[in-house]
């Protein structure tokens, strides 16, 4: 019996004339490959290769194809996210669309990118909206558990910026994790742990 899953995603908002898509709904649909028309099968298979393309709206198409009418296996998985993560690292104008679709995949597929975590810490370089759609991906893998510690540390690095529209999204960012409420970390739940550093950093910036 297949344990393979469906994803089912619907359109949002165009950003740069590009529709990205977003969950139509928080839970998984399983659906198992021998359901599948031979031509909706071949279609996946034969997609599949086109994520080693040169051309980073042909990967992205692709991604989109899969996470739309797709089945999720680990090494399905595995594939998405190593290739959105490629195409990611391309031109500015690029890296926000692919951002802007990645940050609805990350909500019902987390676990294809949590590998790359670190492909989604804010760098010097990058622009208000590259950092304020990083952030955004980062809380939203803070939901897998042995992710959440890694992404506070993350982001509580971002409030000593002197950018203050950026430590602002900082905060913000901080306070949805802490949305996340009972989950742990050594000993506190992550509510607890989100309003201790938080405490700490306003305690430390009046001493300076």
């Amino acid at each position: 019996e297949s344990t393979e899953e469906e994803y089912t995603y619907s359109d949002t908002e165009e950003v740069s004339g590009f529709s990205p898509s977003a969950p139509s709904s928080l839970g998984l649909t399983e659906v198992s490959n021998t359901d599948l028309h031979p031509d909706h099968s071949l279609l996946l298979t034969c997609s599949l290769p086109l994520l080693k393309s040169s051309n980073a709206a042909v990967t992205l198409a692709v991604i989109q194809l899969h996470f739309s009418v797709g089945l999720s296996s680990v090494d399905t998985r595995q594939k998405l996210g190593k290739a959105a993560v490629r195409i990611m690292r391309d031109t500015r104008e690029v890296q926000i669309i692919v951002l802007q679709s990645l940050r609805w995949m990350v909500l019902e597929a987390g676990s294809a990118f949590e590998p790359y975590l670190k492909e989604f810490f804010v760098k010097a370089g990058d622009c208000e909206i590259v950092a304020g759609l990083k952030m955004e991906i980062l809380t939203s893998l803070a939901r897998h558990g042995h992710s959440v510690d890694t992404v506070l540390r993350e982001i509580r690095s971002y409030v000593r910026s002197p950018d203050t529209p950026f430590v602002v999204k900082a905060v913000e960012a901080v306070g949805r994790v802490a949305a996340l409420g009972g989950m742990e970390i050594r000993g506190e739940t992550v509510r607890e742990n989100c309003l201790r550093g938080l405490n700490n950093l306003i305690v430390a910036s009046k001493d300076e």
